[in-house]
């Protein structure tokens, strides 16, 4: 079976934090499906595609999931037949910008239509999704401490959405546990390698499961074709 891997997110999804240079849990990722060799009950090949912005979090990248699995997909000719499809969303918490821009209201609209529109795509295109709670940070960029309360309410809408796809909802500091404290960049904001390489290992029998729905999922509909 070949498969498609698409990674959105941001600085996080790019491995920013990560100092040994290996681009964080997503080219890890890309580095154990892409190697030689057998691996039992895993795809036979997948193709990796991470689509990173300096500014995508979720309001921002959820209308461009559409396009960035058309780009994906035009690799592999022979689509739908035998692919599966997974994408690892990476949500961030409160956007500092964006609160300041538009206001708390604002910015809880635009996460509850942009998780509508990410749901909506998941559907159509028949991807097996997982949602990655970035890390929750002590400092925004611009020195504020963060509004616990609208994390929350962001959060508690992601997790709703995740159910409602019957995905995982997985979040960084489940992951890490009590390696917190070493799992932080020098930033305080980004996993560093340790960090990622958590973030890996977790994620990867994740990956693996999802595909397998993935597939099970398209086969279901082309029956029906």
């Amino acid at each position: 079976m070949v498969g498609h891997l698409v990674i959105e997110g941001s600085s996080t999804v790019r491995g920013v934090g990560d100092e040994t240079g290996r681009f964080g849990f997503a080219g890890r990722l890309a580095t154990h499906f892409l190697s030689d060799g057998p691996r039992p009950q895993e795809p036979e090949w997948v193709y990796v595609h991470t689509f990173a912005q300096l500014d995508r979090q979720l309001p921002t990248f959820a209308p461009d999931v559409a396009d960035d699995v058309r780009r994906a997909r035009a690799v592999t000719p022979t689509y739908p037949r035998g692919l599966g499809f997974v994408g690892i969303f990476g949500v961030g918490g409160v956007m500092d910008y964006a609160v300041a821009r538009q206001g708390k209201d604002a910015v809880i609209a635009t996460w509850q239509d942009s998780l509508a529109q990410l749901k909506e795509v998941c559907e159509r295109e028949h991807i097996a999704p997982i949602f990655f709670g970035l890390p929750r940070i002590a400092r925004m960029r611009n020195g504020n401490v963060p509004d616990a309360e609208l994390r929350d309410k962001l959060e508690a809408y992601t997790v709703e959405t995740a159910r409602s796809l019957d995905a995982p909802y997985v979040t960084f500091e489940t992951i890490v546990g009590d390696d917190l404290p070493h799992c932080f960049a020098p930033d305080g904001r980004h996993p560093n390698a340790a960090g990622h390489q958590k973030v890996f290992e977790y994620l990867l029998p994740l990956v693996t499961e999802r595909f397998v729905a993935a597939a099970g999922h398209l086969a279901a509909v082309q029956d029906k074709t």
